[in-house]
């Protein structure tokens, strides 16, 4: 059917921007949630029954998309053009690597202790990191907005940022399902 990794901002009808209000986020999902709901082709030719499921998935990635700010940022980069490196990471400081090493091994010792508090802690601090991180990379698309003339180099540090914040999440994710 449709392409499913279509614009967020677009299908939803936003303003591509990193700053969107929850209120406003929702209230353009309900309003192409009335046009393309499924039910509302019940009666209709099974090709617009399957492409009103189509578009409603569309809508409902998209929505999900923008309501996470990291997936939010990522798809804002996208757009504009930028895209996180796939694969090995070339991009990141040894230092940070190093560091996210350590952080790994950390995580993996707290899991082998079952030690509650420890993962705890640790999960909270990586939650931490990535909203600094991600909130680092607010700064930088604002920057960009305001001075277009460095607009290249804004979007590779948010890039950078937004490495960081994957990195930080998905060191979590990893962490809570090996856990829990």
């Amino acid at each position: 059917m449709t392409d499913r990794s279509s614009d967020p901002f677009e299908l939803l009808g936003l303003p591509r921007s990193f700053q969107i209000r929850r209120e406003e986020l929702d209230h353009a999902h309900l309003q192409a949630s009335m046009l393309w709901h499924p039910d509302r082709f019940v009666l209709r030719p099974e090709h617009e029954r399957l492409t009103a499921e189509d578009k409603m998935a569309s809508i409902n990635d998209a929505y999900s998309c923008l309501k996470d700010p990291l997936a939010r940022a990522l798809a804002l980069l996208k757009s504009e053009g930028f895209s996180m490196t796939e694969g090995t990471d070339t991009t990141s400081s040894p230092d940070f690597l190093m560091a996210m090493m350590e952080l790994k091994e950390e995580a993996a010792n707290a899991v082998g202790s079952k030690s509650n508090q420890e993962v705890e802690v640790i999960m909270a601090n990586l939650s931490s990191l990535e909203k600094q991180e991600v909130a680092a990379t607010e700064g930088q698309f604002e920057l960009a907005a305001s001075q277009p003339q460095n607009r290249q180099q804004l979007f590779e540090a948010a890039r950078g940022h937004l490495q960081k914040a994957a990195y930080y999440r998905k060191t979590r994710e990893d962490l809570n399902r090996h856990f829990h």
